[in-house]
Order: structure tokens, then sequence, then C-alpha cells
């Protein structure tokens, strides 16, 4: 049998690629060209300063800084992490990633991506929220049985928190803290991931629909995950979301709650593998204490 071909999407050097290719000057061009009232000015070699540009951050004192030369955006006031060149010209311009990769492809040519670059670029994002919304799902069951351990739905997750709480002896007040979860039964999780959709999008019908229309990510999630938590072994396993930078999840691990030797982990294939980066993620060194 041939082997799966893997779906690069866009890079991690083509990304690069594209930093290099616009430069400082033109990000400057960029942050006055769609906000100019964030204030952007150069703040030393290869760095620009300014007012945060996320959405969601009502920045004051100048707080956001993008760092052209080591490819990446922080704000130092929020926390929020860009590397993906794509995804900060998606903030300036407020528009999805693939009309910035557009843009960018219009203004600068980027002619050494490929011409389907666009329709890979969405089944990327698409890729990327489909583990984060299982990363989501996952530590709220494992919260929820947490709260409320007797209630049935919450069988599933007894044995691992019992197995993080014991045997690894994770303080039980910090499990909610910390970046793991529990993975319920394949068709609670999809039950779940339904009910999210189906509020999301509500909210989204309610509002003024200036942000990208919620996705239901039950049936990605479903033939991610099929292969593995039919197994009853990993049906409660304690899941790891693996990160490509603070923000996004290039794989997730899944850990069977036992200590029998060897351990039972599984890490779902994945046909955007060729993107993976490792990222300790917030409560990581906490955790690593413990397992």
């Amino acid at each position: 049998m041939a082997a799966k071909k893997k779906n690069k999407g866009l890079t991690r050097e083509q990304l690069w690629k594209v930093w290099a290719q616009v430069g400082t000057h033109n990000w400057l061009d960029i942050a006055n060209s769609f906000k100019r009232s964030h204030n952007f000015s150069p703040a030393g070699q290869d760095i620009l300063k300014g007012l945060c540009i996320h959405p969601e951050h009502d920045d004051k004192d100048p707080s956001f800084y993008i760092y052209t030369g080591k490819g990446y955006a922080k704000c130092f006031g929020c926390g929020c992490f860009i590397s993906n060149p794509l995804e900060l010209l998606g903030y300036f311009m407020e528009a999805p990633e693939a009309e910035a990769l557009q843009h960018l492809k219009e203004k600068f040519g980027m002619s050494f991506l490929p011409k389907k670059a666009l329709a890979e670029l969405e089944a990327q994002r698409r890729n990327l929220l489909m583990k984060e919304e299982i990363f989501k799902v996952t530590h709220n069951y494992m919260c929820d049985a947490l709260a409320d351990p007797d209630k049935q739905e919450h069988k599933v997750a007894k044995t691992a928190i019992e197995w993080l709480v014991n045997d690894r002896q994770i303080p039980k007040d910090t499990l909610h803290a910390l970046p793991i979860g529990v993975m319920p039964e394949l068709a609670r999780l999809q039950q779940i991931i339904i009910s999210r959709f189906k509020r999301q999008h509500k909210q989204w019908e309610k509002s003024s629909k200036e942000k990208s229309e919620p996705q239901n990510l039950a049936d990605p999630a479903f033939e991610y995950l099929k292969n593995y938590i039919r197994d009853a072994v990993f049906a409660g396993s304690v899941l790891f979301p693996l990160h490509v930078n603070p923000k996004e999840i290039g794989r997730l691990k899944l850990r069977a709650p036992h200590n029998k030797s060897p351990k039972e982990i599984t890490i779902p294939d994945d046909e955007f593998e060729d993107l993976l980066g490792l990222f300790r993620s917030p409560g990581w060194e906490i955790l690593q204490n413990y397992l």
C-alpha cells in the first residue's frame, strides 16, 4: 500500500521566506496603511513597536512588538504571540489569512509559494482549529469531571483523574490550570463539539458577523481520532497538546492512565506533521514535575 501523502500546507520554511521578503520597512508601511492609529514606529534593528492589534486588547501604552528579523510578533501586555506572518497581516487587515496571502502575492509576488497555497492554507487553518477544539473539549471535560465526579457521563474520566492525583501526585486543585485534558468516548466528544458549535453559531448570528463564521469540527475530529480512541485504552486517556507556538497546537499526545511498562502512548497521525515544532506552553514546566 502506498504511503499516505502528507499535506504540508505552508511550511515553516515558506513562512520564513515571507518574513524575509516583506522586510521591516514594508511591515511598517502595512501597519501605517491598515492601523495608522496604532502608531507603529521603529524600536531597534528589525523591530517595530505600536499599540496592540489584537481586537480584544484595548491597549493604551504601546506594548506590541514585531521582530521581523526573528519572525514573530508579541504583545507584552496581553501575551498575544504570532509567528505566522499571514496571521499577523490578517490582524492588520481584519481579514482571513487566505485574503492576507492574496494581498502579499499581489504586492510582493511571493513566487516561491505554490498556486494551491490558498486552498492548503484554509485546510491548515481548519486542522489547527480542530486540534484546538479537541484540546478545549477534553480540558473542560476533565474540569467538569473534577467538579461532578459522580455524574454518569464523567465515568470515563475517573481513572485518569485518580492516576493524575494519586499516582502522579498532582494537586487536585491545580489540574484545571495545567495544559492537559481527559479524552471522553468518541461519540461523547462529537456531541460536545456539536453542542459548542451550535452555541457559537447562534452567538455569531446575533453579532455583527465581523469575525469568521464558526465551523462544525465534529467530523474532522472524528476522522482524526477514530483509529485511536475506539480502542478502550485511549478512551479516558490523558491528552497533552504539543504546541508549535503559544497559540497553535501541532500534535495531540494521548497517554493511557497507568504506570505499566512500557507506557501506552499514541500521537495520532497528522497530515500537517511537516509543520511540527515544539513550544513549551504555559504550565508545561510545572507539569514536568509530575509526569
